[in-house]
């Protein structure tokens, strides 16, 4: 699965921002519960020589200002697990818990509906072209502390943007906390998603919610009768960054998904999609064990 050319991180931005508003305060006079010191002590300033001390009260960031924008819609797909156990998300816009303000909260296979994004008004940092950064940033629902931060995602805003966020498992074998879950996100460009020849569909398969299972996260898109007899196609525009897509014929169609080089041995429960010409569809693989994976479709473009 392919990464989309557009797609940052904002880690350095949000380190300059955090940079900035410290020393806005005081620089680094004053520390909290987040800072790396640990303490909880506030440092005091003398003036003059004097035995008064004046003491600087701890930093809390004000939540930002957001407005909705009228250029870009959004949803996302939570399909994280650790160790086996399906885990409920939190999503931000902005680069924060503290100053951003949420999104949406989501169980395990859930998926948002439709809805317009937002930025901050009163950012720090903006992109020297004048362009405006669509921020969002991903937490285990409850969490607020940046330390617990799942994964952080910048775009470019642009007219007519659609964007699906699907938040999976990734590899987290070289994390120095195994407590935590190891996030990846795909991130699909909707409005730039190829329409299919006349008289067609097409469907493709993500396996970003696979990611934790091992030996199970490398699977086929099959019929429902068949065994890896898809036809693959280049679409012109893609698919909405989620790999090969597979034409078929309007009408109603069964699928499944099942390890590959294993003829098929092992299926997923079919999925059953009624389909229109010119239909697209991406079929999100997830699971918490080789046993419960499955498919979860979903429309392009469907608001």
């Amino acid at each position: 699965m392919s990464a989309h050319r557009r797609t940052s991180r904002s880690i350095a931005a949000l380190a300059l921002a955090t940079a900035l508003v410290l020393a806005a305060c005081g620089g680094g006079g004053s520390s909290s519960d987040g800072s790396s010191s640990g303490s909880d002590s506030k440092s005091t300033t003398t003036a003059g020589g004097s035995d008064n001390s004046a003491t600087l009260p701890d930093f809390e960031p004000e939540p930002g200002k957001f407005k909705e924008v009228d250029e870009g819609q959004a949803r996302f797909i939570n399909l994280l697990e650790h160790d086996g156990e399906g885990v409920d998300i939190d999503v931000y816009w902005g680069n924060n818990a503290e100053t951003g303000k949420k999104a949406t909260t989501l169980r395990y296979g859930e998926v948002s509906d439709w809805m317009p994004m937002e930025v901050q008004e009163d950012a720090l940092l903006t992109p020297a072209d004048g362009s405006t950064e669509v921020n969002v940033v991903f937490f285990e629902a409850g969490e607020t502390d940046t330390s617990k931060q799942l994964i952080q995602q910048s775009e470019t805003l642009e007219d007519g943007l659609m964007l699906t966020y699907a938040l999976g498992t990734g590899d987290g074998s070289m994390m120095s906390d195994q407590d935590r879950p190891a996030a990846s996100l795909s991130v699909g460009f909707e409005n730039e998603a190829g329409e299919p020849p006349a008289g067609k569909a097409w469907v493709a398969m993500n396996s970003v919610g696979l990611g934790g299972i091992e030996d199970g996260d490398f699977m086929v898109l099959s019929s429902a009768d068949g065994c890896d007899d898809l036809t693959g196609t280049d679409i012109e525009g893609g698919t909405a960054n989620s790999g090969q897509a597979f034409l078929v014929d309007p009408g109603t169609q069964s699928f499944t998904a099942s390890d590959a080089n294993t003829e098929c041995a092992e299926r997923t429960e079919p999925v059953e999609l009624d389909l229109a010409d010119g239909d697209r569809y991406v079929l999100y693989a997830y699971g918490t064990s080789l046993e419960d994976r499955k498919l979860l479709p979903l429309k392009i473009g469907e608001e």
